[in-house]
């Protein structure tokens, strides 16, 4: 299987904000440019080959990248809310710094399994991630053709989901940079092994 992973457009929120799976708009002053970057970027990549599905997280910032994405191909998007950002829970939509620091000392204290309150831990997102992973391998992974799934995702799931696919911890990708409309791939043997590609391309 061969997974390309690309980040958003940036988002239309005020610095310091925290959003996680908040349905921020994008930024409209930037959309163009990196659609037109994120078009080029797949191309690129892709060669020859035509994407077999366009996935996408529900979240607007994801979900209007990958309708332009794919319709050069003429290809549906296929959402699926395991694709969102984490959940921030009492956080969402908060300034960073009007965060209780006790709260967030107790994130720190447990990156993996703390959270906010109501909101998830990064574990739970790993989980949901490695759900969406195998019931997409056990729908026939490229059965309507040989290329690979282009997903079009959030920083945080694709640090996970890439941690997920190469065996690594949790956490294992979490300082990995990515940029908005960054490009990441993998490959996932008939064994199960994962390997890194490309990475913030």
């Amino acid at each position: 299987m061969d997974l390309i992973l690309m980040r958003h457009p940036p988002p239309d929120v005020a610095e310091g904000i925290c959003y996680g799976s908040s349905d921020v708009p994008v930024d409209a002053t930037k959309l163009d440019a990196c659609l037109a970057t994120m078009r080029a970027r797949l191309a690129d990549r892709l060669g020859d080959a035509v994407p077999a599905v366009m996935h996408a997280s529900p979240l607007h910032r994801a979900r209007i990248a990958a309708l332009h994405l794919a319709l050069p191909y003429d290809l549906p998007v296929r959402e699926d809310a395991r694709l969102a950002e984490i959940h921030f829970g009492e956080w969402e939509m908060q300034p960073w710094q009007d965060v209780v620091r006790a709260e967030l000392e107790r994130w720190a204290e447990d990156p993996e399994h703390g959270g906010a309150p109501g909101g998830e831990s990064a574990a739970q997102v790993a989980s949901r991630l490695a759900a969406w992973l195998a019931a997409t391998r056990a729908a026939g992974e490229s059965a309507e053709s040989g290329g690979p799934h282009v997903v079009v995702a959030h920083a945080g799931p694709i640090r996970l989901l890439t941690a997920h696919v190469l065996g690594l911890p949790v956490l294992g990708c979490l300082r990995w940079p990515i940029a908005f409309g960054g490009l990441c791939r993998v490959t996932i043997g008939a064994d199960g092994r994962g390997q890194l590609v490309h990475w913030n391309v």
